[in-house]
């Protein structure tokens, strides 16, 4: 069972998720997903961090307020567990949504290494990026590349018998017969753009 900052039990932040992330660290490179990456390495870091300040109070206990919260140092290493740990529980611990999750963020980093505004959008957290990320994956979807991502967040979109199912079908269509007519690879850059 782990602590959250307020001392109340967590007994959903079990040592899988160190567990996940230790063996994300070996097997995803930086390459393939710096988000996956740097959330394993923060979920690994938080835990050391707490290990050492054990160690700490292990010299002298007496350090140590019987009320966590006036024990600043303490609150700092338990809040930063914390919120690495759920977002480990969230987006690492079922393989597929790690799966997806290592996708996805291959394809945003992928995607603000060919464009510079996508980047510059992202880096400084611009309100565009909310209607540029899901246009990223309705077209990693038309492409039938997103991994069941949208599928899985709006699965009106893939139904035929609504508005916006109906609606999907035709820009699916559309996009085949554009590439279809035309140099893939150009035909999609245009797109992404």
């Amino acid at each position: 069972m782990a602590l959250c900052a307020e001392g109340i039990g967590r007994d959903d932040l079990g040592i899988e998720i160190l567990r996940t992330a230790e063996g994300l660290i070996r097997r995803v490179s930086a390459a393939q997903s710096r988000a996956v990456r740097n959330l394993s390495e923060k979920i690994k870091s938080s835990f050391q961090a707490y290990r050492e300040l054990l160690r700490k109070y292990a010299q002298n206990i007496e350090v140590v307020d019987p009320q966590l919260k006036n024990n600043p140092d303490m609150v700092t290493v338990l809040q930063e567990i914390e919120t690495s740990w759920e977002k480990g529980k969230e987006y690492l611990l079922d393989p597929k949504t790690c799966n997806r999750t290592i996708h996805f963020s291959s394809v945003v980093e992928g995607t603000m290494e060919k464009n510079n505004e996508f980047k510059e959008a992202i880096e400084s957290m611009d309100a565009q990026i909310f209607i540029t990320i899901p246009s990223l994956l309705i077209l990693k979807s038309l492409e039938d590349d997103d991994r069941g991502i949208c599928k899985s967040f709006y699965p009106d979109m893939f139904n035929g018998d609504k508005m916006v199912g109906q609606t999907f079908l035709a820009l699916k269509r559309s996009y085949q017969q554009g590439c279809d007519s035309s140099d893939d690879y150009a035909y999609y850059n245009q797109i992404e753009k």
